[in-house]
């Protein structure tokens, strides 16, 4: 097709249209429609949500959702994100603290839970609270009430917890990091949320979303995509999901730079690497890569022993056949992770 003649990709409508919403929430790919439905039969409960997604598929927003949409809407809507909070100071933020209760303490302080009365409070990262945390806040679930540091009485609150993580709370749970009561407490509504790559369908509705808002807000005509651009738009990966979308549509909106240009000069997704592995180590022996294969491989066997001894109600016997190795080495392996923890 000739560059000059190529097709223009004007708007799909002037606005997206109601059923591919909910909210400030667009989509109409199979997986957003169930969330909508699921969301729509929830608004009138008072569960706990647990909100499951990779970063920047919107856990927040979908909070908000539920929130504005719920019996509580005219209550406060607390967002907390617990990766932030040092631990240290974790236990008096989330319950606050009365006069007195610590130096510097020189009045009383209400804590999250208690600025969220009558309303909703979001716990976003909660697998990065602490154990001795998930522990009260696991009695608060409970009980509905909390009791502030330095005071010897409870406090009655009427909160309603919608919680969201983008790590695997199983593993956690299986690593020791995440209480398995605590899971189960806040595993009531699951909602999971799909990376944007995997629901390439709804690409094209938020492109559009994303253009309306900054062409309101700069006050200022955008160009029309192109075919190609909306294409090299549908096709790439995202690894920073919706929000890597709203980020790139800015720009563009902003310099009217081309996309294919946009998109090369995105920065490189930073893989994680496990932060229970001990590297120096590694480099500090002759051979690394043989040093950390042995660490990985013995590290995979002491799960996998593990994972196959719950499934079979901790009977070694049963746990030996399932493995495939004979009791005495199944003995064997248990000690040697013994010594190793």
């Amino acid at each position: 097709m000739n560059k000059g003649k190529e097709k223009k990709i004007i708007s799909l409508s002037s606005k997206p249209q109601v059923k591919y919403r909910y909210g400030n929430i667009i989509g109409n790919s199979p997986t957003m429609r169930e969330i909508f439905q699921l969301l729509e039969t929830i608004k009138e409960s008072d569960s706990t949500v647990l909100i499951m997604g990779e970063t920047g598929t919107g856990k927040e927003l979908f909070a908000h959702a539920i929130h504005h949409n719920s019996p509580r809407k005219d209550g406060p809507m607390v967002s907390v994100n617990c990766g932030a909070i040092p631990k240290e100071l974790m236990e008096r933020e989330f319950f606050g603290h009365v006069k007195g209760a610590f130096t510097g303490a020189y009045q009383d302080k209400k804590g999250y839970f208690q600025e969220a009365d009558g309303g909703t409070l979001f716990l976003d990262e909660i697998g990065e609270t602490a154990r001795d945390l998930q522990v009260k806040l696991l009695r608060v679930l409970e009980r509905g009430e909390i009791t502030r540091v330095g005071d010897s009485a409870a406090t009655t609150i009427d909160v309603r917890l919608i919680a969201a993580t983008n790590k695997d709370l199983r593993y956690e749970v299986q690593k020791g990091s995440f209480r398995e009561d605590l899971y189960y407490r806040i595993y009531v509504i699951p909602i999971h949320l799909t990376p944007l790559k995997d629901r390439r369908e709804d690409i094209p509705l938020l492109i559009e979303h994303f253009i309306n808002k900054f062409q309101s807000k700069l006050e200022k005509v955008i160009p029309a995509l192109s075919e190609r651009e909306m294409n090299l738009l549908i096709n790439y990966s995202y690894p920073g999901n919706v929000r890597e979308l709203e980020h790139i549509i800015e720009r563009f909106c902003l310099l009217g730079a081309s996309v294919e240009n946009l998109l090369r000069n995105q920065p490189k997704r930073i893989d994680r690497i496990s932060e229970d592995m001990n590297y120096d180590e590694f480099i500090s022996c002759d051979n690394p890569l043989k040093k950390a294969g042995q660490k990985a491989k013995a590290r995979a066997e002491r799960d996998l022993i593990r994972y196959v001894l719950r499934i079979c109600d901790n009977s070694y016997h049963e746990a030996a056949k399932v493995l495939n190795i004979s009791l005495s080495s199944l003995y064997r392996k248990l000690k040697e992770f013994e010594e190793q923890d």
